[in-house]
């Protein structure tokens, strides 16, 4: 569907202006409703327009979850800081876990202990 003129007024698409202005969860429910008035309505007033434009808001329905979903999992990302931090901490914690197993005599196998080469012969092993 194309814009009708009154729509684009002053420079800006109407949906646009109203997808800035709300939240995404403002927009979102904004397009359910304007959805369920559509596909109510069509059989009565405005037929095959009314479904085209209950699809109309469909599609922008599924963007605006679609973004916000995508959103809302950026935002949980812990930050670079952060992962480095965690790796770092992870790394000292498998370093003294490693040590511990060693001194407990748990961690040799048949690959021989860390920077040791394996036992195994010709460094194959079964």
């Amino acid at each position: 569907m194309t814009a009708p003129e009154h729509y684009t007024a002053g420079g800006i698409e109407t949906i646009d202006y109203i997808r800035a202005k709300l939240t995404p969860e403002g927009f979102i429910g904004y397009c359910e409703g304007n959805i369920l008035k559509y596909q109510s309505r069509w059989r009565r007033k405005g037929g095959l327009r009314d479904l085209q434009k209950s699809n109309e808001y469909l599609g922008w329905l599924i963007d605006a979850i679609a973004k916000h979903a995508v959103g809302e999992a950026i935002e949980k990302l812990p930050d670079a800081g952060s992962l480095d931090a965690l790796l770092i901490e992870r790394r000292g914690m498998v370093g003294a876990m490693t040590a511990e197993a060693q001194a407990l005599g748990l961690y040799e196998d048949d690959y021989g202990a860390p920077g040791e080469p394996p036992r195994c012969q010709s460094g194959i092993c079964e």
